[in-house]
């Protein structure tokens, strides 16, 4: 892999290696000792679907990822009235700062999901209320503007 990026000239900052919580439940030893060699080089490890898939905090300590997702799931009920997700959201994004993680919260689709996960200091959100899958011209104008503003359907 080094080879590769010195080859094409690939800052490895930029790449990203993303593995869900499923899959880093039922992943044998030689695979953790790839990962490490990614880490090693630089390429940063993201845990996606966080908290759909059981992951022990054994497995979040050895496997030492740069970025976990926060599952859609728990977005969705950022308003529900028993706050179990909300307060699910914050022991993530507690853990995860204490770790000197970042997380991603999937799926925000509400400026009330918004407002909450920037309240709590969620480092990522991303859905459908900043933008729906656009198209390469698209693509190309929001990279010139350099950001995306939420949106009122």
């Amino acid at each position: 892999m080094k080879t590769q990026l010195e080859h094409y000239g690939i800052d490895p900052f930029y790449l990203e290696f993303e593995i869900t919580e499923d899959t880093l439940l039922n992943i044998e030893s030689s695979v953790y000792s790839t990962i490490q060699s990614l880490k090693d080089l630089g390429i940063r490890i993201a845990v996606d679907d966080f908290g759909t898939g059981y992951a022990s905090l054994a497995s979040i300590r050895k496997f030492k990822p740069n970025k976990i997702k926060i599952d859609k799931i728990f977005i969705d009920n950022i308003n529900n009235e028993d706050k179990v997700d909300n307060g699910i959201i914050c022991a993530t994004l507690n853990l995860a700062k204490s770790l000197e993680m970042n997380v991603v919260a999937e799926g925000v689709e509400e400026f009330e999901q918004l407002k909450f996960l920037k309240k709590n200091d969620c480092d990522v959100i991303q859905g459908y209320l900043f933008s729906k899958p656009v198209n390469k011209e698209m693509f190309e104008h929001i990279m010139k503007a350099g950001y995306l503003s939420p949106q009122v359907s």
